[in-house]
C-alpha cells in the first residue's frame, strides 16, 4: 500500500509540474498594448466624451476652417460609439456648437458645460489680434430620449474644465478654482481652490470619493514646475498631496482603473513637456502606493482629444494630428497594466500534498467582485459556493478540485486543477467500528444481566410460594 501511495503521489508531481503553470483560461487582451479601433465619422479635436450604459459618446469640438487660419469651425455634431460591435452612429446634435468643455455623465444624461464657442478679433492700438470666445452654456443630453435642455449657466465662462461626478453632485476642475453643480437643484456653488499655481490647465480623474488633479505646477521657486499630484476630498473639502511624477506631461488627459478587470490606477497620458521634440507618455499612479510606473504610450500621436475609461479600458478618440494642426477621428483603445479579461482565481488550499483527514478546506481568492462562483471535485458537476469552502466525506485515494468564477460582465474563468490525496490511516478506519462493536458488546451484556436478575427474581418469588 506504501510503496503504491509513493508511485500515484510521484506520478501526479509531474503530472501538475506540466499543467500548473498553464492557467484555464487565456486572456484575449494582453495587458499594457493598445488596439485602433473604428474611427468617428467627423475628425475633430478639443470634443467631450462620456460613458452611459457602457455606450461612448462623443459631442462638439473643433476643426480649422481652410485657408481662415486662426480660425476653427466649432461642431455640435453627437457620435455614440458601441465597443461590442466596433460601430459608430449619430445621435441628436449639441443646442450650441463649441469645443474644450467639460463633460460628465449622471443618471443616463450627460452635462455639457462652458467651453469656446467662437473666435473673435480685437484690434487694440499695439495691433489686432484674435483671441477665443468662451462660453458658460449648461446643456444636458437625455440619453434615453434623445433630447437636450439648458440648464443653470456655469457661474463664469471658461474652457478646458475638467468633471466628475460624486455624491450626486457635479465637480468642474479649474487651474484654479472648484464649481460644483447639484443637478437636483439646478444651482452652482464654488468650493476651495488648488493648493499649487498651475502653468497650463491640469487634467484630473476621480476615484474612491476623491479627485486627483495632476498637471504641471509651481514648486514654489521661480520658474521651477514639476508633476504634481494633488488629491480633494469633497467630503470636507480638504486637498493633500501625492508624490510628483518623473516626468512633466501636457497636451492629454486622466483615466482611472477601478480594480474590476485590472488594478487601480490613475493613469496620466499626454506628452513630455521638456523633451524635443515632444514623445507620447504614458504613466500609472497607485495610489494606495504612492507611486508612478510607466506604461505603453498610445499607438498615434496626437494632442487635444477625449479620453474615457469603459470596464477598465481606457479610449482615447480624436485629437490633432502630429502637425498639431489637423483633426483626427483616431479611436484606440488600452489595456491597462494587470488587465484581465476574465477573474483570477488563487487556490491555497488543497495543495499538492497527501491529507490523512477526510475533510480538507477549499481555500481561494478572486481579483474582483463576480456574480457566481463554483467548483467542481473530481470532475463532476459544479457547486455554487459563496466564498472558502470544506470538502467533507473524501474517500481514501486521489482526488482533483477546480474553482470556477464568473464575473459582473459575463466573463467565466477557471482555477489551475489541483490534485492531492487523501489517506485516512486503517486505525482511523477501524476505531468507530471497534467502537460500534465495543458497544453492541455491552449492550447485549447488559440486556443478558437484565434477564438474568429477571429470572432470578421469579425463582425467588415460587420459592415463598
Amino acid at each position: 500500500m506504501g510503496k503504491l501511495l509513493v508511485l500515484v503521489l510521484a506520478s501526479m508531481l509531474i503530472f501538475s509540474a506540466l499543467t500548473i503553470v498553464r492557467p484555464a483560461l487565456a486572456d484575449t487582451n494582453p495587458e499594457n498594448s493598445w488596439t485602433q479601433l473604428a474611427p468617428m465619422s467627423q475628425p475633430r479635436a478639443g470634443l467631450g466624451v462620456a460613458v452611459v450604459n457602457d455606450k461612448i459618446y462623443a459631442i462638439g469640438g473643433v476643426k480649422p476652417i481652410p485657408n481662415q487660419y486662426p480660425q476653427d469651425e466649432y461642431l455640435k455634431i453627437n457620435e455614440e460609439y458601441d465597443p461590442t460591435t466596433n460601430t459608430w452612429i449619430t445621435k441628436a446634435s449639441m443646442p450650441t456648437p463649441r469645443g474644450g468643455f467639460a463633460i460628465a455623465a449622471y443618471q443616463e444624461k450627460i452635462y455639457c458645460i462652458g467651453g469656446v464657442n467662437g473666435m473673435e478679433k480685437v484690434e487694440p492700438q499695439l495691433g489686432p489680434y484674435w483671441r477665443s470666445v468662451y462660453s458658460n452654456v449648461n446643456e444636458v443630453y437625455d440619453t434615453i430620449t434623445g433630447i437636450w435642455e439648458t440648464k443653470a449657466p456655469l457661474p463664469v465662462n471658461g474652457s478646458v474644465y475638467q468633471a466628475h461626478v460624486l455624491d450626486g453632485k457635479i465637480f468642474l476642475i479649474t487651474a484654479s478654482v472648484i464649481y460644483v453643480y447639484n443637478p437636483e437643484e439646478d444651482s452652482w456653488a464654488s468650493k476651495t481652490q488648488l493648493p499649487a499655481s498651475a502653468k497650463s490647465a491640469p487634467v484630473s480623474a476621480a476615484l474612491d470619493n476623491q479627485i486627483f488633479v495632476t498637471g504641471e505646477f509651481s514648486t514654489g521657486t521661480p520658474l521651477s514646475y514639476e508633476q504634481k499630484m494633488l488629491i480633494y476630498s469633497p467630503s470636507n473639502d480638504s486637498w493633500t498631496e501625492g508624490s510628483s511624477g518623473p516626468i512633466i506631461i501636457g497636451q492629454g488627459g486622466a483615466g482611472v482603473t477601478t480594480g474590476f478587470r485590472a488594478p487601480t490606477r490613475v493613469y496620466v497620458l499626454g506628452v513630455s513637456i521638456n523633451d524635443f521634440p515632444y514623445r507620447l507618455v504614458n504613466l500609472a499612479y497607485d495610489p494606495e502606493n504612492d507611486a508612478w510606473s510607466s506604461a505603453t504610450a498610445m499607438l498615434t500621436k496626437r494632442t487635444g482629444y477625449g479620453l474615457v475609461v469603459l470596464n477598465d479600458v481606457l479610449y482615447v478618440i480624436g485629437g490633432y494630428d502630429s502637425t498639431g494642426a489637423n483633426p483626427t477621428g483616431v479611436n484606440e483603445e488600452y489595456f491597462p497594466l494587470g488587465y484581465s479579461n476574465v477573474p483570477k482565481i488563487n487556490i491555497f488550499s488543497p495543495l499538492l500534498q497527501k491529507y490523512n483527514v477526510s475533510s480538507v478546506s477549499l481555500n481561494f481568492t478572486l481579483d474582483r467582485p463576480v456574480s457566481w462562483v463554483g467548483y467542481s471535485l473530481d470532475g463532476v458537476e459544479n457547486v455554487t459556493v459563496t466564498g472558502n469552502f470544506t470538502l467533507k466525506g473524501l474517500s481514501n485515494g486521489s482526488h482533483n478540485v477546480t474553482v470556477y468564477a464568473n464575473d459582473t460582465y459575463g466573463s467565466m474563468s477557471a482555477s489551475q486543477t489541483m490534485y492531492f490525496i487523501v489517506d485516512v490511516p486503517e486505525n482511523f478506519l477501524m476505531e468507530p467500528i471497534l467502537i460500534g462493536v465495543i458497544i453492541v458488546v455491552v449492550l447485549f451484556a447488559v440486556a443478558l444481566l437484565v434477564l438474568a436478575l429477571r429470572r432470578h427474581r421469579k425463582t425467588a418469588n415460587n420459592k415463598l410460594k
